[in-house]
């Protein structure tokens, strides 16, 4: 949040936590104020005062010697009758001098707010900055750990896959040797062709290692073009239906404009279908299952469902699913790499995916923004 909408958030609150109470006391005051005044002021009043007025003049006549002190009562008897009897005017003066004293509070209440409120709002920004550095210092230090765990999961794993084959092939050389000392030729001979093939496969599944991991880290940049999404699925269905033949994909396309564009990388996007099918089947080895794609529009993004009649994944897996190298399947073939790919994809076209399970079916949920 910024300075000045900081100081503009508070002294809005200021101003109402100062002007309404004031506000109230201004009409209460002025309440109460009419109210004395029309009891006060009235004919009745003018009456006394004309009464006293003559006593005092007959009094003066009396005794002369007093004359100066009964002069002086009857003038304030004549300013006071003459206030009783404007009494609409002492009203307005006094209204007027409570909206006057009033409205300088007001001011005053206002001019303290924008200082009350600047004040704060250096302290919460100076807090805020202070607290943002410490996150982010904080999340940069996360991240860090969680590169390194990576990191050591990747060098755990790949230390694992390379140690399988040197094993075998490290046995195999040193029975080589021994075999030599206690065989004939021919018994030698056939041992080392044994060996031989055994090494060269070994070798085979250490190149094929090596060119996964590869092909992981070589995954292209992302190319988005304006693309009609309607035409698209039309070809994808096509090539889908070529390249599992055999494989039975019902789609449901609902609700999309014909017209629709969205940006789209073509070929990454084809990739996503295909490693959430082949996932599906090789999670279902020896099983004739069947899936079904639902596409359809929701406000401005165009959501995509793929499920399958196979088995859901287990409950530890599903939180880590889209993690490098977890997978339900794990082997040589198989490094648990389809499905990560699958969600860099997905989230550089500006979506995301997640793993469900409906009706106790393993579903693929994941979306695309339109244009």
């Amino acid at each position: 949040m910024k300075n000045s909408s900081v100081v503009k958030l508070l002294f809005y609150t200021i101003i109402i936590l100062i002007i309404i109470p004031l506000i109230g006391t201004f009409y209460f005051l002025n309440h109460t104020i009419n109210t004395t005044l029309n009891l006060t002021f009235n004919s009745e009043m003018n009456e006394v005062i004309d009464q006293y007025s003559y006593r005092l003049k007959e009094l003066k006549s009396k005794d002369p010697s007093r004359s100066e002190e009964y002069k002086k009562e009857f003038e304030k008897l004549q300013d006071l009758k003459i206030i009783y009897s404007n009494s609409e005017t002492t009203k307005n003066n006094l209204n007027t001098s409570l909206m006057i004293y009033f409205g300088l509070g007001i001011l005053g209440a206002i001019l303290l707010a924008l200082i009350i409120a600047w004040i704060l709002s250096l302290r919460i920004s100076g807090m805020y900055s202070k607290l943002m550095t410490e996150t982010i210092e904080q999340k940069n230090k996360i991240q860090y750990l969680d590169g390194i765990k990576s990191w050591q999961e990747f060098a755990r794993i790949l230390a694992h896959e390379i140690k399988n084959p040197l094993t075998p092939i490290e046995l195999l050389i040193s029975n080589l040797k021994k075999s030599y000392l206690r065989q004939n030729k021919d018994g030698f001979l056939n041992q080392l062709t044994q060996t031989e093939f055994m090494v060269l496969d070994e070798l085979g599944h250490l190149k094929s290692l090596v060119n996964r991991f590869s092909e992981f880290a070589k995954v292209p940049k992302i190319e988005l073009v304006n693309t009609n999404i309607s035409h698209y699925l039309n070809h994808l269905k096509m090539n889908l239906n070529l390249i599992f033949n055999g494989v039975e994909i019902c789609w449901v396309i609902n609700s999309i404009d014909q017209t629709a564009v969205v940006y789209l990388d073509q070929t990454l996007f084809k990739q996503v279908f295909i490693n959430i099918i082949k996932n599906g089947l090789e999670a279902n080895l020896g099983k004739n299952i069947n899936f079904k794609v639902l596409i359809l529009k929701k406000e401005s993004n165009i959501y995509f469902q793929i499920s399958n009649s196979g088995a859901p994944l287990f409950k530890e897996l599903q939180s880590r699913i889209f993690e490098p190298y977890v997978s339900s399947h794990a082997s040589k073939e198989n490094m648990g790499l389809g499905l990560s790919i699958v969600r860099k994809i997905i989230i550089e076209h500006g979506g995301d995916i997640e793993y469900l399970e409906i009706e106790n079916g393993p579903v693929f949920e994941f979306w695309i923004p339109l244009t």
